[in-house]
């Protein structure tokens, strides 16, 4: 805005210069502006998945495409217009010595708004093309029984096929003191098929994983887990914007819910923004040492239950989901199996605030539940019922809209 003030109360703009007319010069206009609109907008699609990873999966597509568009539309042509008038008036070839004539003193923070704008979006431009540059066939080892920790890896692609080149049917393996504040960042994994899980955290002690990619894996598509029951986390887990899809036995399902889930949480964490598709048993499983965790803005199709809450999952929040139709129950919370001393799997935890299109059950608080609460849930199109709370203790839903459920289907029911 100070620049087109400054411009065009300092500038004569001119504006006889063209010697095109008439059809001619509807032409030439539209011909630049193809070239510049058209032309140079394209060149960026490339990088659009790059700079919109960070938004949350149940942002509306029309709110995300206007705000790109008039985003980048608007700031583009008020330039492209102020730097037109300011040319009008120039003599010199120079657009250094163009932009000084016009702004005087004023030229030197100008030149450096326009010197600024290329340079930091081209460095954001360096950074995406060099993610994927090296693409591992064999597998990474972070941690050990001793060491500092806090190891990195960031920017690769692992295709890895072969599971001699890997640890424990991991392609990463987090272990150990040495494996403390481990960081996977920008990259993405290709199990294809052959090999267990992208990444194996026996050590999540401040574990960071954030923009990864998965793909085609036996076991799970990653897991986070100690395996220790009621571990404290000094730095809990952070787990943000990963896509996981294919993930299953040979056999599909034949794990019996020990395994094949998309993504596998047995700590306190937070986990924000998963995109999951396409799991054998689940999409999200959740248990061990699972206390006290947030986990939102969930995206899970493709799989037959979305999120299986098991033991021990206490205290955990789940919000902001979106379950897609292509599953038969939205979230499970396992019943207080006599395995596990019939201790209840599933307690004190909140779902809430979430869209769940299950075509089954939209949540399925199993014998022995507690203290679980569902709220704000719209459920539509189960056949069954929205809620099933079978000899559940202390739980309770409120605020659920039920006015989508299929024919026949009850809000809630009782009965297993």
């Amino acid at each position: 805005i100070v620049m087109s003030i400054l411009a065009w109360t300092k500038v004569n703009f001119v504006w006889g210069h063209s010697t095109a007319h008439g059809g001619d010069k509807v032409t030439a206009i539209t011909q630049l502006l193809t070239a510049i609109g058209v032309g140079w907008g394209i060149t960026w699609l490339t990088w659009s998945s790059d700079y919109t990873r960070f938004i949350r999966p149940s942002t509306p597509e029309r709110k995300v495409f206007w705000s790109t568009s008039l985003g980048v539309f608007i700031p583009t042509v008020w330039l492209a217009f102020v730097g037109a008038s300011v040319a009008s008036a120039g003599t010199s070839a120079d657009p250094a010595e163009i932009v000084t004539a016009a702004f005087g003193a004023a030229s030197i923070p100008v030149l450096f708004l326009i010197m600024h704008g290329p340079i930091a979006t081209n460095i954001l431009n360096l950074y995406s093309a060099t993610l994927g540059g090296a693409v591992l066939t064999a597998g990474i080892v972070m941690g050990g029984n001793s060491g500092p920790g806090g190891g990195s890896v960031q920017g690769l692609a692992f295709n890895v096929s072969d599971p001699s080149k890997i640890l424990l049917n991991s392609i990463i393996h987090v272990w150990g003191s040495g494996g403390r504040g481990t960081h996977i960042m920008d990259t993405t994994f290709n199990g294809n098929n052959s090999v267990g899980q992208s990444i194996l955290a026996r050590q999540p002690e401040g574990l960071v994983v954030q923009r990864v990619r998965v793909r085609n894996f036996r076991y799970n598509g990653l897991t986070v887990d100690a395996n220790v029951q009621n571990m404290v986390m000094t730095t809990p887990v952070l787990l943000e914007d990963v896509d996981v899809a294919n993930v299953s036995f040979a056999v599909p399902k034949s794990s019996n819910g020990t395994a094949e889930a998309c993504v596998w949480i047995g700590n306190t964490a937070t986990v924000r923004r998963l995109l999951l598709r396409n799991c054998a048993w689940e999409g999200l499983w959740t248990g061990t040492a699972d206390a006290g965790s947030l986990h939102e803005d969930l995206d899970i199709d493709q799989t037959p239950i979305a999120v299986y809450i098991e033991h021990f999952t206490t205290g955990s929040t789940f919000q902001r989901m979106s379950i897609g139709t292509s599953v038969s129950t939205g979230v499970n919370c396992e019943w207080a199996d006599p395995t596990w001393g019939s201790k209840p799997a599933c307690v004190t935890n909140v779902i809430q605030d979430s869209t769940i299109r299950s075509s089954y059950v939209g949540v399925y608080m199993d014998q022995g539940t507690t203290g679980t609460t569902v709220r704000r849930v719209t459920f539509i199109g189960e056949t069954r019922a929205a809620i099933v709370d079978y000899l559940g203790v202390n739980n309770s839903y409120s605020g659920n809209d039920y006015s989508g459920l299929a024919a026949g289907a009850v809000p809630v029911s009782t009965a297993h």
